[in-house]
Formats: structure tokens, C-alpha cells, sequence
């Protein structure tokens, strides 16, 4: 069970990680199982908000700053779902910092009580632009609402972290005394729910900006802490470059961490089961025994890929018709069966013309011959 961190604790824990020449790493956790293992696999802290949550659900983290569940209600409900799960690591609240409908200060120390050790301000004005943006800002709800509310995190005893989006935001972070800035770059690159706009954002001019940033905020608080997020930033090569070319300290994955990983992973192990799939006169066999071969009872004799399709020579109970070999089939590349040909003289070694139509074949037993067969 997750257990609460003073601010102090949790700075010691984040030397001790940047002194023995280690990365801080942030991992978004928007369900428990992302949230174990991202522990096991050596997460220094893990955040819960509202967008791990949408995302996991197979949406776009934008869904986030949209009005489909209240930010700060989800980020408890998720605590409840993750907590469980962790046993060391210090749990982060991204809490939307300038919600008018909640008194800041209680809701800091009801978080403080649930265990949470830090707080960052997420979801955030910041991803917000144009006419929306400067009228968010104009009636209250803006950016220095969400600075305020981490101002106040830090006044309690929580660890604080910032996220900023430009060298103005950058400087209002450091101002402030925040432990962390968190350098956004944008969503997340990569994956089937990914930003396009931000793959045409290079490496190099992350650095560029996060250098600004740096500078921007460590006029106001020196010994504050840089971390970068987003945009191409998704991998850990992508992390080494922002590591060589700036004074960033760590890294919060959250696409990059629990979504991007999973997507491909998920979808080939049901290839895989898909793959067992066989076609035996309308029946389908999900094991093959091959220790002996006289306990063999399926298996296949020779394979032929193609350009189009992939050719199995099936071989069958030695007591039926298909023993040794005596049914093709023929496959897809996602594993699909297409049909499947008997033969009177076994294709002991085969190959196919799919432009033709042919199987060019041999058999031991007629070896003066070049057997050819029509598909």
C-alpha cells in the first residue's frame, strides 16, 4: 500500500537517484496493474489523474481538459484503484489547480491524508491556446490559478511539481519555489492514439526550448529541478538525447510508459492465439505433441513462404488419410486459413509459383520425377 512521503523525504529520494547517475522517472499510472509494474520496474515516483484514466480506456489524453468527469473526483477515485498496488514509491496527485468549485486548501490536505506525496498541475490551462486560453485567463480560471494552488501544495508539505509549456510559464515555476518543472513538449508522439501535429517536432528544437526554459525558470529558484515530457520525447533513446543536450534530470512517461508499450504487445498475443487456428476437415487442434515420433498425433513436414500467402504441409493421426503429409495449407500472413489441398502423390519438398499458379514439388518415392500441380 502506498504510504505518504514528506517533501523533504521525497527531494532525498530524488539525490540520492540523480547522484548515482540515474534519471528521475515519473510514471503515469492510470490503472493499478500499470502502476505495480511500473513500480517494479523502478518508477522513483507514480502520478495519477484524470487523463491516465481516459487514456487507458483507449482515448486520447486531451480527453482530459474536455468536460467528460471531474478532474479532481477522478483523481481520487483512481488513488483508491492503484494505491493498492504500490508499495514503496511516492504517489503524485495531478490535480486541476484552477477548479473554482473547490476549496484548494482542504482539498490539498484531504489528498495529504489519502497518502499522496506531491502534486503537479495536471490537467492544465497550459495545453490551451488562442482565444480560449486568454479568456480562461481573464476570468480567473487560468494558469497563476493553478501556480496559486502549487504555492499553497508547498505550504502543507507536499513535493511540487510544475508543468510549463513556454519560457513565460518557466519563469512563473521557478517564482514560485517549485521543486520540479516539468518541460512540456506537447502530447505524446507514437502509438495508434499518438500526436501527429507533434511529429513534426524535432528533438533538437525540444532542447532548444527546454535550455530556455531552464534558464527562465532557475532565475527564480536555482536549484530547481528539470524534467521533460512529451511530444517526441516518447522513448528511452529519446530521453538520452534531451539528457546529453540539456540540464534535465528525469523524465514523467505516460503514453510512452503505460500505453504506447502495451498497444502492439496486447494485439500480437491474440495473433498468436489466433495462429493455433488450423484447418483439419472442419475441426480445429490447439496442441501438437511432437516428443516421439511415433506419440506424433499433428505436426506440419515442410513450410513454403510466399509472397501473398504461407504453404504447411500438414501431417495428420497416422491412421487417417493425411498421415505423412498428404493436405497443403495455405495461410495468410495474419494467420487467416484460406484453403487447403489433397494430394495423391505427397509434395515432400515444395515450392510455389503464385503468379502461375503452380507447386513444383519432389517425393522420394518417385524420384525420376518433378511432380507439378495445378492450384
Amino acid at each position: 500500500m502506498a504510504k505518504h512521503y514528506t517533501r523533504d523525504e521525497v527531494v532525498e529520494r530524488f539525490k540520492k537517484t540523480i547522484e548515482s547517475g540515474s534519471p528521475v522517472v515519473i510514471a503515469g499510472a492510470g490503472t493499478g496493474i500499470s502502476g505495480k509494474f511500473a513500480e517494479r520496474g523502478g518508477a522513483d515516483l507514480v502520478g495519477v489523474y484524470n487523463s491516465g484514466l481516459y487514456r487507458m480506456d483507449g482515448n486520447g489524453s486531451l480527453a482530459g481538459l474536455m468536460p467528460y468527469g471531474n478532474a479532481n473526483d477522478i483523481v481520487l477515485q483512481l488513488a483508491n484503484r492503484v494505491f493498492p498496488q504500490i508499495k514503496e514509491a511516492p504517489m503524485i496527485a495531478g490535480i486541476c489547480g484552477s477548479d473554482p468549485t473547490r476549496v484548494m486548501e482542504a482539498f490539498l490536505k484531504d489528498l495529504i491524508n489519502i497518502g499522496f506525496s506531491a502534486v503537479m498541475n495536471f490537467p492544465t490551462v497550459g495545453l490551451i491556446d488562442g482565444r480560449y486560453r486568454k479568456e480562461l485567463e481573464d476570468t480567473g480560471m487560468g494558469y497563476d490559478k493553478e501556480i496559486e494552488t502549487l504555492i499553497k501544495a508547498k505550504e502543507l508539505g507536499l513535493f511540487t511539481i510544475g508543468y510549463a509549456f513556454n519560457e513565460e510559464e518557466a519563469a512563473m515555476v521557478g517564482k514560485a519555489g517549485l521543486d520540479v518543472m516539468i518541460c512540456h513538449m506537447g502530447l505524446t508522439t507514437g502509438g495508434a492514439i499518438g500526436s501527429k501535429y507533434s511529429e513534426e517536432v524535432s528533438l533538437e528544437k525540444c532542447a532548444n526550448l527546454i535550455n530556455r526554459m531552464t534558464a527562465a525558470a532557475k532565475e527564480g529558484n536555482p536549484d530547481i529541478m528539470i524534467f521533460a515530457h512529451g511530444g517526441p520525447i516518447s522513448g528511452p533513446e529519446d530521453t538520452a538525447y534531451i539528457y546529453d543536450h540539456t540540464e534535465a534530470v528525469g523524465f514523467l512517461g505516460a503514453s510512452s510508459i503505460e500505453r504506447i508499450p502495451v498497444e502492439k504487445p496486447l494485439e500480437n498475443a491474440v495473433k498468436d492465439f489466433k495462429l493455433v487456428k488450423r484447418i483439419n476437415d472442419g475441426k480445429h487442434y490447439s496442441e501438437i505433441i511432437a516428443n516421439d515420433i511415433e506419440d506424433i498425433t499433428y505436426h506440419y513436414l515442410n513450410v513454403y513462404a510466399g509472397k501473398k500467402y504461407f504453404y504447411a504441409l500438414y501431417v495428420g493421426h497416422k491412421e487417417d488419410d493425411n498421415f505423412l503429409g498428404r493436405t497443403l495449407e495455405v495461410y495468410d500472413y495474419e494467420g487467416n486459413p484460406i484453403i487447403k489441398y489433397t494430394f495423391d502423390i505427397i509434395p515432400f519438398y515444395f515450392v510455389v509459383d503464385e503468379e502461375n499458379g503452380y507447386i513444383y514439388a519432389t517425393n522420394a518415392h518417385y524420384e525420376d520425377y518433378l511432380l507439378r500441380y495445378k492450384l
